[in-house]
């Protein structure tokens, strides 16, 4: 069954509706250019807050392991997942799970996945100088059908609109939804979310 991450998360509201909807991970990010970016301490009240079942993950841009290091202490969040380029080495030192995230816009982007190790990647679409919250799909049909979808987070213009179509063609472990619940940047929306909800739902009885 396919299970959802909300991502782009700034407020405890937010993350306690999404949670109670049936979110199995909440994304904060920690990128100042980001309209959704969450400073340390509204992070922090999340996560304390957040049911032991959901999973609070923090969202990063081309950092340097102490930045993460320094949120992770701040925050108490509890994997990671990383746009750009990182350290590889140091990050895996911090002991928390990391979602890789790759950007796709043709099959060739698909090379370095397949050479990743193991836990979750996820794909988005490709804009340039853009790190997610595109609200822009990239084309699933240059998803490889040997990519593990087991360990794949789709994301991308996401919406209650197209998630049966995901879940029905692709079968990914998580749909990650940001822009596709919003009223507007980092602002949920309490219909959207519950119409995401249902459509997933749905989706997945039907599997």
């Amino acid at each position: 069954m396919t299970k959802i991450k909300i991502c782009g998360i700034t407020r405890l509201d937010d993350a306690k509706l999404a949670s109670e909807y049936g979110a199995r991970m909440i994304g904060m990010i920690f990128y100042d250019k980001s309209p959704r970016f969450i400073s340390d301490s509204a992070a922090e009240k999340i996560v304390q807050l957040l049911p032991e079942e959901v999973l609070p993950v923090g969202v990063f841009v081309n950092p340097e392991v102490e930045e993460i290091s320094s949120i992770i202490d701040n925050t108490g969040i509890k994997a990671l997942q990383i746009h750009g380029k990182f350290n590889n080495d140091e990050v895996n030192k911090l002991n928390l799970p990391v979602i890789q995230a790759y950007s796709i816009s043709d099959k060739n982007d698909f090379n370095s996945i397949r050479q990743n190790g193991s836990g979750y990647f996820l794909l988005d679409n490709k804009e340039i100088n853009k790190y997610g919250g595109t609200g822009k799909t990239f084309d699933w049909e240059l998803i490889p059908t040997d990519l593990r979808k087991d360990r794949l987070i789709l994301a991308g213009g996401i919406t209650a609109e197209n998630a049966a179509e995901a879940i029905s063609n692709i079968n990914p472990a998580f749909l990650d939804v940001s822009s596709g619940v919003e009223s507007s940047p980092g602002i949920k929306d309490k219909i959207k979310l519950e119409q995401l909800f249902n459509a997933v739902e749905r989706a997945n009885d039907r599997l």
